[in-house]
């Protein structure tokens, strides 16, 4: 099953900001038009109560009692049919006044509202058009009737004011909606910024571009780089003392190993060849085991690397002084500038071991080549020697296994490198060498971007 890979922490803070800022604009919304919808309703329904006032005061009773208007009402719609505004006045026995747009309509009321306040009531005409009523009840002077007064305004109207704002409230939610989000994005982005910044030094230090990371951040992130510096500091005391109590342990050994080897010398049995093997032996083992110990002198140290062709040409012309007597032609197909993430000694006991045995088993060539593959680099050694057979090359990397007994030495030399090739985050591989010996090939980080 395919592992779920967590959110980043940027998107995280954006998604829960958005979250947060989406619920408060939605609410505001809901809020704003819910508000405008109660005053555009009460500003509507203000204007049907000012009609129905004008119609009240142009009402009035004749001398022979007929009740009529002292002027027309004005609005040129309530003359068109059907128009959606109307007016009608009546009493107990129906319809006294209406207005032409009713044509031969009138306005049905079952429920009279309390006399002097003015009620407000939702009505559908003959043409299915909502409308709103304003209506009360009144009595007018030389009249003993109460008169019922009712204007009328289409709701349509209300509607269409109430969608043009909803339309308007939406586009700008949506802008305001955007302009936050971006706010919210840089917003985040610049808070992330000295997080970041500490990554970036730590990937700095990683590769080997520096040894410690800066402690000049905010209030918040400064403990944890202090932390990942005393982190730093705690690992190299460790990894030198370390080193020197291995450097304490070999000296502490060697002249006991030193004054056994001469007794050993001085005496005459057919045992001392035996004993010397093994004396042999255990300062191979101790040798062995004091190089497992000296990988990564100092995380910084290897943290800013070695250059490989200075040391690869060093040991090259080491061999050619400590092997006098072979001669041996050597290529080196190194790039300048070439570092990887490997103590400096480290690397000079990678290099000098693995030339070391180059220049014992080969017949006249050894090639050293780097390539740089990725945040890799790959050291190849070839040498035209009788290489190695392919069942042997995982049991000469093990413990206490000799193969080269042919030849001088105890067999360390490859052990010790894969030991810190390890150490540092590397690999060693042994394989065929189109020279026709044995082919070795080491991996080691980059120190630097090449």
């Amino acid at each position: 099953m395919r592992e779920r890979r967590p959110a980043s922490l940027q998107r995280r803070l954006t998604i829960t900001a958005l979250g947060g800022l989406m619920v408060v604009l939605a609410l505001g919304a809901w809020g704003l038009s819910a508000a405008f919808r109660a005053a555009v309703e009460r500003g509507f329904d203000e204007r049907l109560k000012t009609v129905l006032q004008t119609l009240v005061a142009e009402a009035e009773t004749t001398s022979d009692g007929r009740l009529v208007l002292s002027r027309p009402m004005g609005d040129p719609r309530f003359e068109q049919i059907y128009s959606g505004s109307y007016w009608q006045i009546s009493n107990a026995d129906g319809v006294l006044l209406r207005s032409r747009s009713l044509w031969d309509q009138e306005i049905p009321f079952s429920v009279s509202p309390p006399d002097g306040s003015t009620l407000f009531r939702f009505w559908v005409n003959p043409t299915g058009q909502l409308i709103r009523l304003a209506e009360r009840d009144l009595t007018l002077p030389g009249r003993p009737d109460v008169l019922h007064f009712i204007v009328a305004g289409r709701a349509a109207e209300l509607e269409a004011e109430l969608r043009r704002f909803d339309q308007l409230l939406v586009l700008g939610m949506a802008l305001l909606a955007v302009m936050l989000g971006a706010t919210v994005a840089v917003q985040v982005r610049l808070g992330l910024q000295p997080l970041r910044r500490l990554l970036d030094d730590l990937q700095a230090v990683w590769h080997g571009q520096r040894n410690r990371v800066d402690e000049a951040l905010p209030r918040e992130l400064r403990p944890l780089a202090v932390s990942v510096n005393q982190l730093l500091n705690h690992d190299d005391r460790e990894i030198v003392r370390a080193r020197d109590q291995a450097a304490d342990l070999a000296h502490a050994i060697k002249t006991p190993l030193a004054v056994l080897r001469a007794d050993i010398d001085r005496l005459d049995t057919p045992l001392a060849a035996e004993m010397r093997e093994r004396l042999d032996l255990i300062d191979g083992l101790v040798r062995r085991n004091l190089a497992r110990a000296a990988p990564g002198r100092s995380s910084a140290a290897s943290a800013l690397g070695a250059a490989v062709r200075p040391v690869a040409e060093q040991m090259a012309g080491l061999m050619q002084r400590v092997h006098p007597q072979r001669q041996v032609a050597v290529v080196l197909a190194i790039p300048d500038e070439l570092y990887v993430r490997l103590d400096q000694q480290d690397l000079e006991e990678v290099l000098g071991n693995l030339l070391d045995n180059a220049w014992k088993w080969a017949r006249s060539r050894v090639r050293l080549s780097a390539v740089v593959r990725g945040e890799s680099c790959q050291l190849v050694l070839e040498d035209d020697g009788p290489g190695l057979p392919a069942e042997d090359r995982e049991l000469v990397l093990g413990r206490r296994v000799r193969l080269d007994e042919r030849t001088a030495g105890q067999g360390l030399g490859l052990p010790i490198v894969r030991d810190i090739v390890q150490a540092g985050a590397g690999q060693l591989e042994l394989d065929h060498s189109a020279l026709g010996g044995l082919l070795v090939r080491v991996t080691l980080p980059l120190a630097r971007p090449f």
